[in-house]
């Protein structure tokens, strides 16, 4: 279930940039939650109404601000910025999905919803009288533009993205716009399989390698025998000796160039020094040779890590 939507205020003196990078960010953290995009204007304070009309009565004594051409609202100026901010952040969203969640080879973007509202201007008034004067003189004001009609509603406009269908909004009244998806070509889709399927091959290596590991394990030692033996069967079985522990937690080798540390915790023997430890000499040799047949030093760390096992 999607949760109240974040908002974001499209201005004009804003960064896009940082719009898509803060959209981005958030439907990583948030991927179930919607981000709403407006350009309805920021909550005035008391006291600038009030400068404001002091403002306006000052103008009113000036000839020279008459002349001033009036502003375009920012609620209504800044909805082609909101529009371009939104479509950046559709396409760049598309590029950050993982293509293993392809579906049919298809990558599906945010769903969009749109609401274009009306704000009404504010427009001073004196104490209220007869509703006909009040008529005439609403007529008057509306007829006092040079070329074209004063405008007393504004245009705002507010954009909902979210990764998840939101009928809600739909009955609110906002219009939906599908996902747009993102074709995998065929050398995608051949990368993609190709993974996968090494993948399951590292999976089955990795089992068939803790199997062999496990099926080695003849006894572990109890607390106080010195007769207990342990015996890994491994690949490089000639880098490995039988190790018999003369007491508890104690390192006992019978190999000049392997050294074999008995674990009591774990109830494992594994090899300190299985390549290199002595590097002139031909048991040594014969270590890295049975080493390279099971990967070089990827297979001897793979050994080494699947027999780590507890065996409690």
């Amino acid at each position: 279930m999607a949760g109240p939507p974040d908002s974001i205020r499209i201005t004009d003196h804003g960064k896009i940039h940082a719009w898509v990078d803060s959209a981005l960010q958030h439907f990583q953290n948030n991927p179930d939650k919607p981000l709403t995009f407006h350009t309805l204007p920021a909550a005035k304070k008391a006291d600038s109404g009030r400068s404001a009309q002091a403002a306006a009565t000052d103008g009113e004594l000036s000839p020279s601000s008459d002349a001033k051409k009036e502003r375009m609202p920012t609620s209504l100026s800044t909805i082609p910025r909101l529009i371009s901010v939104v479509e950046i952040i559709k396409r760049e969203y598309l590029k950050t999905l993982d293509l293993a969640l392809a579906d049919q080879g298809k990558l599906s973007g945010l769903h969009q919803y749109n609401q274009v509202g009306e704000l009404q201007k504010a427009i001073a008034t004196d104490a209220p009288g007869n509703p006909e004067e009040d008529r005439l003189n609403a007529l008057a004001l509306a007829l006092q533009g040079k070329r074209h009609l004063r405008q007393h509603k504004v245009a705002f406009m507010k954009i909902t993205l979210s990764r998840e269908v939101l009928p809600d909004l739909v009955a609110q009244g906002f219009t939906y716009q599908p996902p747009d998806l993102r074709q995998l070509s065929r050398s995608a889709r051949a990368r993609l399989r190709k993974r996968q399927k090494k993948a399951v091959n590292a999976f089955s290596q990795t089992n068939a390698a803790i199997s062999r590991t496990i099926s080695g394990v003849h006894s572990w030692p109890t607390p106080g025998a010195t007769t207990t033996f342990f015996t890994p069967v491994l690949p490089m079985s000639s880098a490995f000796t039988n190790a018999r522990p003369a007491a508890y937690g104690t390192s006992v080798s019978s190999s000049p160039h392997s050294t074999s540390t008995f674990f009591p915790r774990n109830g494992f023997a594994a090899s300190a020094a299985v390549c290199g430890a002595a590097a002139g000499s031909s048991r040594s040799m014969s270590a890295r040779n049975e080493s390279g047949r099971y990967g070089g030093a990827n297979g001897s760390a793979l050994v080494f890590a699947r027999a780590a096992i507890k065996v409690r």
